[in-house]
């Protein structure tokens, strides 16, 4: 069984009309970095205090939507707006220049303001916006461009423009205190609820300097907005930031000297319960009990998964092994991915593991993987592979799902007064294919407070939405595509699809190197008072796309500290793994709506369009009463328009509605909902148009 790849199709791009190969001098539409007070607890700095000196950026690394380097691209950056200092020579006009076989391309200093950036390889070129800042402190930078590379059977270039099919941003600056660069800092970039947490982690360097790059969904342009930069170091305090409070992310772009100074931590944290493993013996994980899982550990209705045309089976449960792959994992083992020896899986294009399962930070850590080492070097969560057959770079199937869970003791939390969190530190490198909450290799911490009411989600470390990669091969989907190879287009898509099957999904994001991080603290203010067991709980919901490394944990604790990781918005656990079989579908009802203008255009600035939707429906006994076409700029209402049953054509209609669409840094969102005879909601969508200037 195959499960295809899902792609969001609503369109917001940076680019002016003409396909992006050039940029407005106009700057308006340009993404804006706002640099302001810091939102940490303002102490007093010595005048003789450390501050990062400000520098151009000199060097910078092309990647594309894969993180893999873009090798010989020929790039033009442009001036939009400078700020003029002393130290630093302007740019006042374009330069052009071809980057290396890794990506990188060396440019004159590029003093602080707002540059276009126009990426062409082949015949695709794509255009996005870099704003350096005035503290700008490091002199080079990573950049992630709306593109996907790959070859041809003959090596030819196969370059796909993702240019509005996602958010592809990059983010750099300095991380400090009073005294100098703060080294392994950790950061991350979070939607909050809309996106469970982070959708990108990393580290500051010996300099302090820091890049973070990610490749997120549109629909999540938003929530990131309006979401969250945190900066975490050990011996310091939090530091938390609004986006928006600091910068204005308009599709694809890049941002330059986005610093944080870091306070000292005066104050002692308060450890209720602690586990690190430490006590470990004959491969169990210290005073925690390993389980697997059984049919009582699914939710009684499976939650849908979110694949083309596959039902979630509900299937009557049994445990697949003796044991759980949950097992203490110590340091020196020296455990290689037998499935990345086997060419099954590939590493991240920033991870020199060669395949090795990484050390605790400690001594022991707890780890859902199969740990044998010597002939067989297994790594990974295959448990018993399936032999027959292993293609090469397939992800790795197993004979079938596994799953299992490693149970706390019970924990007293009846005593405590004020804010209570749980951290851990984790590493954790699953697929890529459906990595999403409702997908497949689901991570979850789940609670039990002994009240009959059995197991509970508290959180998921999944991400809400999959990586934005190129679409699926589909008749006619040629011409969306252009191919600098001499290789004929169908034996390309049949041969060369750049599939994700063996690309990771880890800690720090999609096809990056999984790290040992310091989770976000997940608040638990609302299981005070009561005795508590926790467990972490892996499913791989199925058997395909198995031979990554796991998930590992270590330093569980429960402390004073306020938490702030997003709780799961559903209490229920996942639904039953898929059994490899499809259920008929049941005739249910179903809305087809075609829409002009079409949802994947971009739409020119100061005009008025007519929005109009041809919607037909079908399937079940549901009744329709009414359809209501809805205009939003900028998440406001400025028109709609409701037809009720008694303009309808049979079981279809048709609506209309005129809007203005604003200036090229707005963007347009157009909803269709479909009502019940009651007025009550029964079917809705939304699609997004960007904004461009002419």
């Amino acid at each position: 069984m195959t499960r295809s790849l899902l792609v969001a199709s609503v369109a917001l791009t940076l680019a002016a009309c003409g396909g992006g190969s050039d940029n407005s001098s106009d700057t308006d539409d340009q993404p804006v970095f706002n640099p302001s007070a810091p939102e940490a607890p303002v102490v007093p700095v010595p005048e003789d205090g450390f501050a990062p000196e400000a520098k151009g950026i000199s060097d910078i690394t092309l990647v594309d939507a894969y993180g893999s380097p873009l090798a010989n691209a020929n790039v033009t950056i442009s001036p939009l707006s400078t700020v003029a200092t002393s130290s630093l020579r302007a740019l006042s006009s374009s330069i052009v220049v071809v980057t290396d076989s890794e990506g990188n391309l060396v440019t004159s200093d590029l003093e602080p303001g707002t540059y276009s950036i126009l990426v062409s390889i082949g015949t695709v070129s794509v255009t996005f916006t870099l704003v350096v800042g005035e503290d700008n402190a490091g002199d080079s930078m990573s950049i992630i461009a709306p593109l996907v590379i790959s070859e041809d059977v003959d090596g030819g270039v196969v370059a796909v423009d993702l240019s509005g099919e996602g958010l592809f941003v990059s983010l750099s600056g300095t991380v400090f205190d009073a005294d100098g660069p703060v080294a392994d800092a950790q950061l991350s970039i979070s939607g909050g609820d809309e996106t469970n947490g982070a959708v990108a982690t990393g580290f500051s360097d010996a300099e302090g300097n820091y890049t973070l790059t990610f490749n997120v969904a549109l629909a999540k342009l938003a929530a990131i907005s309006e979401g969250r930069i945190r900066v975490h170091a050990e011996g310091y305090l939090p530091y938390v930031v609004t986006v928006s409070d600091e910068l204005e992310i308009n599709g694809t772009s890049a941002f330059s000297g986005l610093n944080f100074e870091l306070i000292p931590r005066e104050d002692e944290v308060t450890v209720f319960y602690s586990e690190d493993f430490e006590q470990s013996v004959d491969g169990s994980c210290g005073s925690w009990t390993e389980y697997v899982l059984q049919e009582s550990d699914y939710s009684e209705e499976p939650e849908e998964w979110a694949g083309p045309g596959v039902g979630v089976a509900a299937v009557a449960l049994a445990p697949v092994a003796d044991d759980t792959l949950w097992n203490s994992h110590t340091v020196g083992e020296g455990i290689i991915n037998q499935a990345f020896l086997d060419g099954l899986v590939v590493m991240a294009p920033d991870d020199s593991s060669e395949g090795a399962v990484p050390d605790p930070e400690s001594n022991i850590a707890c780890w859902y993987g199969d740990d044998v080492t010597g002939a067989a070097t297994t790594g990974n969560f295959m448990g018993e592979a399936d032999e027959n057959p292993q293609d090469s770079l397939n992800g790795g199937d197993s004979l079938t799902y596994n799953a299992g869970a490693i149970v706390s003791p019970e924990i007293d939390l009846t005593n405590i007064e004020g804010s209570v969190s749980l951290s851990f530190d984790t590493w954790w490198e699953i697929e890529s294919v459906n990595p999403n909450e409702n997908g497949f290799d689901l991570m979850t911490v789940e609670y039990n407070l002994g009240d009959g009411e059995g197991w509970q989600t508290l959180i998921r470390l999944n991400p809400l939405t999959d990586p934005v990669t190129e679409l699926a091969a589909e008749p006619g989907i040629e011409d969306e595509y252009v191919v600098a190879a001499s290789e004929p287009l169908d034996d390309v898509f049949d041969e060369q699809y750049h599939s994700r099957a063996s690309l990771p999904y880890s800690n720090t994001g999609f096809n990056r190197a999984p790290r040992w991080i310091a989770h976000e603290p997940v608040p638990l203010d609302t299981l005070v008072g009561n005795f508590v067991t926790l467990r972490f709980v892996f499913r791989t919901q199925d058997s395909l796309y198995n031979g990554f490394r796991g998930w590992m944990l270590d330093n569980i604790r429960i402390t004073d500290e306020v938490g702030s990781f997003p709780i799961s918005d559903s209490t229920y656990l996942p639904g039953p793994p898929y059994d490899g079989t499809t259920e008929p579908e049941p005739e249910t009802f179903s809305v087809t709506a075609n829409y002009t203008p079409n949802p994947d255009f971009s739409l020119s600035e100061g005009s008025t369009r007519t929005f109009t939707a041809d919607v037909s429906w079908a399937g079940g006994d549901q009744v329709v009463g009414s359809i209501k076409l809805q205009v939003f700029r900028n998440e406001l209402l400025v028109e709609e328009v409701t037809v009720t049953d008694e303009v309808f054509l049979g079981k279809s209609t048709s609506l209309s509605v005129d809007a203005y669409v604003g200036n090229s840094s707005d963007y347009v969102e157009v909803t269709l909902t479909v009502f019940d005879d009651e007025g009550e909601v029964i079917y809705s969508e939304q699609h997004y148009h960007s904004v461009a200037a002419v």
